[in-house]
């Protein structure tokens, strides 16, 4: 039996939506990007990168949930490179790339 595994939606709003398989919306979480234009989930952090139109990743944790950016740029060089588009391993879910 598969796991059934929530649906993440990104909106032009800025918004990022968690949705059950049966449509029903479990989380909202707003002010994340200026225009979502990308969204992954990363397994081995347990949280999701995002891109939008301004070109600046955001990262956010779900478990708590808290906008952990701030926390990511001040242990990586997660904010010298301008991102507009997140693109996903289907061989590794670790692996993401992002294209400016």
């Amino acid at each position: 039996m598969t796991e059934c595994k929530p649906l993440i939606t990104g909106s032009y709003d800025g918004s990022v939506k968690i949705w059950s398989h049966e449509g029903l919306n479990l989380d909202v979480f707003e002010g994340l990007a200026d225009a979502v234009t990308g969204l992954c989930y990363i397994p081995s952090a347990k949280n999701y990168w995002i891109a939008g139109k301004g070109k600046k990743l955001v990262a956010f944790d779900p478990r708590s949930p808290t906008n952990i950016t701030q926390y990511v740029r001040e242990t990586s060089r997660f904010d010298e490179f301008t991102v507009a588009r997140l693109h996903q391993s289907p061989n590794d879910p670790n692996l993401v790339v992002g294209r400016g």
